[in-house]
C-alpha cells in the first residue's frame, strides 16, 4: 500500500509524533508542514524547523498553515491512504481524498476534535484514538483504539541507583489551564523533606519563573531546582533522570509520559483517566475536580494537592523496593507499547481503512 503522511518538523509534540510514524512506517510520500512563519512569537516549539529529519521516500514541504489545492493534489496523487495526527490542516484535504477514494486515518486529540461540534465536516475513513480517554464519547462507528507507540530505540536507559534522587517535570509547551500541573508541583516544593534535584523542562522557561514570582515560591535548600530550556532532540530531556512527576490536570495523549517510559522512568500522575487505566496504582496520587474547560467538549480539570505530591516524592526517595519495582514496570510498559510491538497494529489499521474505501 502507498501511505501518505502529513507531518511536522519543528519542536512540537505533533512533530515528534509524526516523525516517529515516519521513521517506523516509512510512508511512500510525506508532506512536511513548516509553521515557522506563523509561529507564536513568544513560543519556541514551532519556530525552528529541521527539514533534514525527512530524507527518505518522497518528501514535500509546505511553508504555511493551510496547504494550497495544488499541493494537496500533488501530495494525494496515487496514494492509497493518508495518516495525520490531530489535524490535516484543512478539511479540503479530506474532501479531496474522499472524492479520489483515498482512505484516511486521523489520530485525533479529543479536546481538539472539531467533529464533536461539527459532525457534518468531511470525515476521515477511520478515527484513531491515541488513548482510552473519552473514547466512548465519540459516537461515530468508524473509530478504533490506536495507542501512540514509544520509540524505545531513542533511549539509553541507565542502571538505576539504589534510591532515586533526580526528579523530572516536563512542561513542554505551556498549555491552557496549566495542563501538566506545574503550579501544583512548584507549590509542593516547600513540603518536600528529601534532598533531591528537580529538573523542569519547558519550551518557554519564563513560564516557570513567572509562576514562581506570582506565587512567591522559593525552593528550599534541600531541593536543587534546575530549569532547562528547549533541546533539539526530545529524548535528551530524560537522560540521567530517575522519576518523572506529572500532576497533569486533564486526560488525553501525554507524550511526555510515553517518553519517560521509553527511558524506563516511572512517572507519578493523578489518579484520573487515562492514567489509571494503564499505570500502576502505586504511581498515582489523589486528585480533585477544580474547574471545567470548554474545549470541543466540556472537560473536567483536576488538581493534585501539593502535599500529596510532596508526600509521594518523600516516600519514593526512601523506598528502594518501590523504585526497583517501578523501574522494572516502566521497562515492561515501554516494551508493551513500543513501535516494535505496535507497528503491525498500525499497518493493519491503515489496511482496514483502505478496505473500507
Amino acid at each position: 500500500m502507498k501511505i501518505g503522511l502529513v507531518a511536522r518538523a519543528d519542536q512540537s509534540g505533533l512533530a515528534n509524533q509524526t516523525l516517529e510514524f515516519y521513521r517506523h512506517i516509512k510512508p511512500h510520500r510525506t508532506l512536511v508542514m513548516d509553521l515557522s512563519a506563523v509561529a507564536d512569537p513568544v513560543d519556541h516549539c514551532n519556530k525552528e524547523v529541521y527539514l533534514d529529519r525527512y530524507q527518505q521516500g518522497e518528501v514535500m514541504h509546505f511553508k504555511g498553515l493551510v496547504p494550497t489545492e495544488p499541493v494537496m493534489y500533488e501530495f494525494l496523487d496515487g496514494l492509497d491512504v493518508i495518516f495525520g495526527a490531530e489535524t490535516f490542516y484543512t478539511w479540503d484535504m479530506l474532501k479531496i481524498a474522499n472524492s479520489k477514494k483515498i482512505a484516511s486515518v486521523l489520530q485525533y486529540n479529543y479536546e481538539f476534535l472539531d467533529y464533536l461540534v461539527k459532525p457534518n465536516l468531511p470525515q476521515p475513513t477511520l478515527f484513531a484514538s491515541p488513548s482510552p480517554w473519552k473514547y466512548n464519547n465519540l459516537k461515530f462507528d468508524n473509530k478504533l483504539a490506536l495507542p501512540v507507540p514509544i520509540a524505545t530505540d531513542r533511549f539509553s536507559p541507565a542502571i538505576p541507583p539504589h534510591l532515586p534522587k533526580n526528579f523530572l517535570h516536563v512542561v513542554g509547551r505551556p498549555a491552557i489551564h496549566d495542563r501538566n500541573g506545574t503550579i501544583d508541583l512548584l507549590k509542593a516544593l516547600r513540603f518536600i523533606r528529601s534532598n533531591i534535584t528537580l529538573t523542569i523542562c519547558c519550551q518557554r522557561p519564563s513560564y516557570v519563573t513567572d509562576i514562581m514570582a506570582r506565587h512567591r515560591i522559593n525552593p528550599p535548600r534541600n531541593i536543587n531546582l534546575v530549569l532547562q530550556g528547549p533541546k533539539k532532540n526530545y529524548w535528551e530531556n530524560y537522560s540521567d533522570q530517575h522519576v518523572a512527576i506529572l500532576p497533569r490536570r486533564y486526560g488525553g495523549l501525554c507524550l511526555s509520559l510515553n517518553e519517560a517510559l521509553g527511558n524506563h522512568i516511572p512517572t507519578v500522575m493523578p489518579n484520573i483517566s487515562p492514567n489509571n487505566q494503564w499505570l500502576p496504582k502505586t504511581w498515582l496520587t489523589p486528585a480533585t475536580e477544580k474547574a471545567t474547560l470548554a474545549a470541543r467538549d466540556l472537560i473536567t480539570v483536576y488538581q493534585t494537592h501539593p502535599q500529596h505530591i510532596a508526600g509521594k516524592i518523600d516516600n519514593i526517595t526512601t523506598s528502594s523496593s518501590w523504585y526497583r519495582e517501578a523501574h522494572e514496570t516502566a521497562k515492561k510498559i515501554s516494551e508493551e507499547y513500543s513501535w516494535a510491538t505496535l507497528k503491525d497494529r498500525y499497518l493493519l489499521a491503515l489496511q482496514r481503512a483502505i478496505d473500507m474505501v
